[in-house]
């Protein structure tokens, strides 16, 4: 049978990426399928995957002490093949960590202490209203004695029910600014657990500010600087984002080369059949292309175009992935639509993977300005 991804990259890997891509693989077996099959089918928050990663220091992947951005990549691909949500979680943990270390002036901030130590993070940027305009938000931070006062909400909130802390964009009247902020002071409080198209055990929530007080130190960066860190911190989620698309495309494509070896019809495996291979051997050439994109977008991470190899990388996970994942479907006929099947669940994740980080349209936005020298703002 076809065995996914077990020598990933196209140049040589150093000792410490072969051990981490082994590590979260053996990690992701012992999780199992039918764990994770259980936190998407009852909504349930991975808590134990969780906690077990941070064990393993896949909280701390990214930051001043990172285990480098290909051995994220594959960190996060390797996770997703198995629990989508479990590496969702760890990628939102991660980007916030990117995000406090580049804030901080060092690295005993408190901030990233308790983040680089597994102290899970959530990040709260979305809303509803503002979607990806990241000049203003409707959060607002309003000075209030020695500290702010927080009011507002923030939506598509992953890990929002599990988080020890919350990074919170808000807009102070110098303009967006990061706040580290504890998710049990009074005025916080969360949505119902709405129901979901994908990534439903990722502990999504919307989450309310009602005039929350947030000590004044509690600042991530400075003042007004909060679009920055944003961005900084971005590509990471990007390419975040394309190895766990990657990782759906290769979760969903095992379901399906097992179901096109053992499934018998006229005699022989439907394997045999054209229609069948010609769709499991594009499966393998779109996986294997993201893949190989993603980690030459890892390469540039501390470029000045990370942001560019990013939105490539993002760019062409989404639009492999999602028919990619319907064709595991296709492949395995009526017993792809069947939770018992395996590949629709990592179809549905697919989906709603492509929002993480910034949506298509923003990933392609990056890239005309890049290739196209036209001023597009007037």
């Amino acid at each position: 049978m076809f065995t996914h991804r077990v020598d990933l990259l196209p140049f040589a890997r150093s000792d410490d990426e072969i051990l981490i891509q082994k590590t979260v693989r053996q990690l992701a077996q012992e999780i199992g399928l039918s764990s994770a099959s259980d936190a998407d089918r009852f909504d349930r928050f991975p808590q134990a995957h969780v906690d077990r990663a941070a064990e393993l220091g896949l909280l701390a992947m990214t930051g001043s002490s990172g285990v480098g951005a290909a051995a994220y990549v594959l960190a996060l691909f390797e996770m997703a093949k198995v629990c989508p949500n479990t590496a969702a979680a760890l990628a939102i943990h991660n980007m916030a960590l990117q995000a406090a270390t580049v804030a901080a002036d060092s690295a005993a901030s408190p901030a990233v202490v308790a983040l680089a130590n597994g102290e899970l993070c959530a990040w709260l940027v979305t809303e509803e209203a503002h979607g990806s305009h990241h000049e203003s938000f409707g959060t607002t931070a309003t000075p209030d004695g020695d500290g702010w006062l927080l009011v507002g909400q923030k939506v598509w909130v992953v890990a929002a029910v599990a988080a020890k802390h919350y990074l919170v964009m808000a807009q102070a009247p110098q303009g967006p600014t990061l706040f580290w902020v504890d998710p049990t002071l009074p005025g916080i409080t969360q949505g119902r657990n709405d129901p979901i198209l994908g990534l439903r055990g990722a502990g999504i929530r919307t989450v309310y500010f009602s005039k929350v007080h947030v000590p004044g130190d509690r600042i991530v960066g400075k003042l007004g600087h909060g679009r920055d860190l944003l961005l900084a911190a971005q590509p990471w989620m990007q390419i975040g984002a394309a190895a766990m698309l990657a990782g759906c495309m290769a979760g969903a494509a095992e379901h399906a080369d097992r179901f096109a070896e053992s499934r018998i019809q006229f005699q022989k495996p439907i394997g045999t059949f054209q229609a069948v291979s010609d769709g499991v051997t594009e499966m393998d050439i779109q996986i294997e292309a993201s893949l190989a994109l993603t980690l030459r977008a890892s390469g540039h991470i501390d470029k000045p175009d990370a942001a560019v190899w990013a939105a490539r990388a993002k760019a062409f996970a989404v639009n492999a992935a999602i028919p990619m994942t319907r064709q595991a479907i296709r492949v395995m006929g009526g017993t792809g639509f069947m939770r018992e099947g395996g590949a629709e669940r990592f179809a549905r994740d697919a989906r709603a993977l492509q929002f993480m980080g910034e949506p298509m349209a923003v990933q392609r936005d990056i890239l005309r300005r890049h290739i196209l020298a036209i001023d597009f703002d007037n």
